[in-house]
């Protein structure tokens, strides 16, 4: 009989472990894909090879499976291993979250032989996911040994869902803190639009990062604070491609097309995530000619590319060309699907629409509300309640869209008690109500939600403001406007955003306030865009003495934007009733 050598040992092992390596490689580089197609070629070739069974590459595999949603796949590898360390419980558990099957996550963490730091932060972060925040306080509290994330993870899950208070009682209980404890509750202030909050604990903060910085200057873009944006960003010590893209983004959500280019083209270099956010821009903002130019420039493109094409077609009611682009994408996500599907319904195509929806692979819980609206715009509200009733899981989006469902159709009092038997009700909840009853012409309703938020002791947001003012625009309620303009700046001291001073335009506008419109344009802090100018025209009375008043808010429409002549086309028709 002939032994091997030790030697001959050593190269065998040796050959395996790098057939191993080279196995891990190949499961790693493809689980970002989320391809499921991809994943189960990858599976089938992992399962030809000598090492399997192996439970390192089965916690690879079921990783994989869960990023692209291929949740029986990865339980079949789960309940293959005869041995699942804990590592592999925390996989499984981190995937059923991911997907949001959270009955199967719980129903497996609570089968968990021992549990570490790690399946308990998956747990909360699950019960996050679907705010239950009840639950979420329970399991923190049960938790033997909290770390930083745990804590970290807290905050987080309140400051996003709106709970300010909650967020700042964990911060101010933390044992101890690290910088993303600090970034977090600044993030928490700027979500809950207290941004002289945040810019003293930034300021305060001794260590800043490269996410500090960006954090600030993604909040102040998000609540509409270019100026301060534009302040933090230029005082930047260092930046990042990070900090490029926040500051594109805060100029393109403010309509400021023209700056975002311009820093586009000042980046220092650009990756696939700053294409994406400038085609984004365009798309955003209606301008399928740019999203286009950006498209066809980009030296390679990732599914977020063609998703953005996607939605800047859809945009534009190019619901065909948009199929076409869905067609031709070399890969989908959920988040493509959940595209094609919104660009039928937003422009009426509802049978569409559902087959999208019928014919998706993976459906989360943003396909679901997809669906849920898509039923309530077309006020088909028996369908609207049959898809809510029929989710896996729901959040306040779902329930706020089930309760317009109702409002839309008229049916107020289903809408109400709806609206008081949500769980978690936020600022968002109550702002998508009063939005719901604003747009249907109830205005009078509309300002009752509004003060029953403040009455339950919740604080308006600038978008709530931007409801209240455009009611009042549309009613001629010129009284009411002025006094929800002072309550925000005043008792709030909610820095008002361009859509507050062009509500109010509109309010004066609308009750012949020329003179009163015209002063509050030329004091806004910042330059008033061509739709301005254009509606100060528009109201402009066909005599003499007012026309002076017209040329010039026309000639200023016109400056701003060339390409646009409705302001002297209106001009000219005001001249022609005069003469």
């Amino acid at each position: 009989m002939v032994s091997r050598s030790p030697s001959s040992s050593a190269v065998e092992n040796l050959l395996q472990q790098q057939q191993l390596q080279s196995l891990a490689a190949l499961v790693r580089s493809h689980s970002s894909s989320k391809d499921l197609n991809i994943a189960r070629q990858i599976h089938a070739r992992v399962l030809d090879s000598p090492l399997w069974p192996n439970r390192f590459l089965a916690n690879l595999l079921m990783e994989m499976y869960g990023k692209a949603g291929g949740m029986d796949e990865a339980r079949e590898i789960f309940d293959g291993i005869s041995h699942p360390n804990t590592h592999s419980w925390n996989i499984l558990i981190a995937a059923y979250t991911h997907n949001g099957q959270f009955d199967a996550a719980q129903a497996l963490f609570h089968a968990m032989p021992e549990r570490d730091v790690v399946a308990w932060n998956s747990i909360l972060a699950m019960e996050a996911a679907r705010e239950d925040f009840q639950a979420m306080k329970a399991i923190f509290n049960a938790m033997p040994a909290p770390d930083l994330v745990s804590w970290n993870g807290m905050i987080a899950a309140f400051s996003q869902a709106g709970h300010l208070a909650a967020a700042k009682e964990m911060f101010d209980r933390m044992p101890q803190r690290d910088l993303v404890s600090w970034n977090t509750m600044i993030q928490a202030f700027l979500l809950a639009g207290q941004i002289r909050e945040a810019e003293i604990m930034f300021w305060g903060l001794p260590d800043k990062n490269v996410v500090s910085w960006n954090t600030m200057i993604q909040g102040f873009g998000e609540k509409g604070q270019i100026h301060g944006a534009r302040e933090l960003f230029d005082a930047m010590p260092w930046r990042n491609i990070i900090s490029w893209t926040a500051i594109l983004s805060a100029h393109s959500q403010r309509s400021d097309l023209s700056q975002a280019k311009e820093l586009f083209d000042a980046m220092p270099e650009r990756n696939l995530v700053a294409w994406n956010a400038m085609l984004a821009a365009f798309a955003e903002n209606h301008d399928l000619k740019g999203a286009s130019a950006v498209f066809d420039s980009m030296p390679c493109r990732d599914v977020v590319s063609w998703t953005a094409m996607l939605v800047a077609l859809a945009k534009q009611g190019s619901v065909e060309s948009a199929r076409e682009i869905f067609e031709q994408m070399p890969q989908r996500n959920t988040v493509s699907w959940n595209a094609m599907l919104e660009a039928y319904a937003q422009n009426g195509h509802l049978e569409d629409a559902t087959l999208v929806f019928d014919r998706m692979p993976h459906r989360d819980i943003v396909s679901w509300n997809g669906m849920v609206a898509a039923y309530t715009h077309r006020k088909m509200v028996i369908q609207a309640k049959a898809t809510f009733d029929s989710m896996p899981q729901r959040n306040n989006l779902s329930w706020n869209t089930i309760a317009a469902a109702y409002a839309l159709a008229g049916k107020s009092t289903i809408a109400q008690r709806l609206f008081d038997t949500m769980p978690g009700k936020n600022t968002v909840s109550w702002n998508s109500l009063s939005a719901t009853y604003a747009q249907s012409g109830h205005i009078d309703r509309a300002m009752e939600i509004f003060h029953g938020m403040l009455a339950a002791g919740l604080e308006p947001d600038e978008v709530s403001f931007v409801i209240m003012l455009s009611a009042c625009s549309h009613a001629g309620k010129l009284d009411r406007g002025w006094s929800y303009f002072a309550l925000m700046t005043g008792e709030f001291k909610l820095v008002p955003w361009a859509e507050h001073y062009y509500c109010m335009v509109d309010v004066l506008r609308r009750v012949g306030q020329l003179k009163l419109a015209e002063s509050l344009v030329s004091n806004m802090p910042f330059v008033p865009d061509s739709k301005v100018w254009g509606s100060l025209v528009a109201v402009c009375v066909p005599q003499e003495q007012e026309m002076e008043r017209g040329n010039q808010a026309a000639k200023n429409a016109f400056e701003i934007e060339p390409g646009n002549a409705a302001p002297y086309v209106l001009l000219c028709n005001l001249w022609g009733k005069i003469t």
